[in-house]
């Protein structure tokens, strides 16, 4: 009687056991996006991702900053607030030293899909450190996106230098507040999902940021005109990540499902950022708002400017901590030159999903 009853005892806890791990394996993940959902991440990138997921995966996108804000995503990964979610690297320069590198030679992208790809092949291939910097942080990361190149969007016309200075002016991280203060106006560090209140409330005079965010953001309601001169772009951080415990929760079939739709879902983030541009500006211009070339002694200004951003980035890097960075920034720029001979910015995201696919994410080891 005892065996029997020891027999039914074992098998009692082997299959509370089995199904408490089920259970793991099985429960819905939480994925925080501090930006809205129509923004170009969400709505191109993410949703899209978790919907072909779900035979395999039950994911939830939270929008919007329902779940962690822009500050708080590294923070709420780390300790199992949330699955996953969007980090930029710019808010976290103590923690993701290496990933703030990237970011900060944001004025170097003129083709953000080639930039992109080399970005994501750095850090994927070829940047063990990188990768331990998330590590450190219970975070594995599958990949970045780049937004397009940002202008100036403002509330009074920019005719010459002259006219920005003293002008507040938003900027998400040190390389842009270093060229905005450059060019002689105040930088605001605030996040980019603020930048429509802190216009209309006259916290802000301009945005520097993608065209795209006239419409995704609802700028083009207080904004009145556009500079189209390129002022870096945003790049770097992890857009698609999952927590290492949450990660390790997933059967392989399931880690196989995730790590197949990554590159996808950032190919679509990155082109869907051109693809925004060009809707916006047509949207924006049908409603009055002018764009501009910069005026010639801003646009002088920048391209000298742009020259000492390598080893202005190289430089801040070792003030964070960094060991040799100059062999992250030159592997970076190699992998540029390669990818601007294989990809163009008007490739489409099928296409360009294939390329990652083929040249990165299949050598990638997760």
């Amino acid at each position: 009687m005892k065996k029997i009853i020891l027999l039914n005892l074992t098998a009692a806890i082997f299959v509370t056991a089995t199904t408490l791990a089920t259970q793991a394996i099985a429960r819905d993940i939480n994925y925080s996006s501090f930006v809205s959902p129509k923004h170009v991440y969400n709505h191109f990138a993410m949703q899209p991702m978790f919907d072909n997921l779900k035979e395999e995966i039950e994911v939830k996108l939270h929008t919007s900053g329902s779940l962690t804000g822009a500050r708080t995503t590294l923070s709420g990964i780390s300790s199992g607030l949330t699955d996953g979610g969007l980090i930029v690297s710019l808010y976290h320069a103590k923690q993701l030293p290496r990933a703030v590198l990237f970011s900060d030679l944001a004025l170097l992208n003129e083709n953000s899909v080639a930039t992109m790809a080399a970005l994501n092949e750095t850090v994927q291939l070829e940047c063990p450190e990188c990768t331990k910097e998330y590590n450190k942080y219970s975070i594995k990361d599958f990949g970045a996106y780049s937004t397009t190149p940002y202008n100036l969007m403002c509330k009074t016309a920019i005719n010459s230098m002259a006219d920005l200075n003293g002008l507040k002016v938003r900027a998400g991280g040190e390389v842009f507040t270093r060229v905005i203060d450059a060019l002689g106006a105040v930088p605001v560090n605030i996040p980019s999902s603020e930048a429509y209140e802190a216009l209309e409330r006259g916290q802000l005079d301009c945005v520097l940021g993608s065209v795209a965010w006239l419409k995704s953001y609802s700028l083009m309601d207080v904004v009145t005109h556009v500079v189209e001169e390129p002022i870096g772009s945003y790049l770097g951080g992890s857009a698609v990540n999952l927590n290492t415990d949450t990660w390790g929760d997933l059967s392989n079939a399931q880690k196989d499902a995730w790590v197949s739709e990554a590159p996808g879902a950032l190919a679509r983030a990155t082109t869907g950022y051109v693809a925004e541009d060009k809707k916006a500006k047509k949207l924006a211009l049908a409603k009055g708002i002018k764009f501009s070339k910069a005026p010639a002694d801003m646009a002088n200004f920048l391209v000298t400017y742009r020259e000492g951003e390598v080893e202005t980035a190289i430089k801040a890097a070792k003030e964070r901590g960094v060991k040799n960075p100059e062999i992250i920034v030159t592997r970076f720029l190699k992998n540029i030159k390669k990818w601007e001979s294989l990809v163009t910015v008007d490739i489409d995201p099928e296409t360009f999903t294939k390329i990652l696919e083929e040249r990165i994410y299949k050598t990638a080891k997760y």
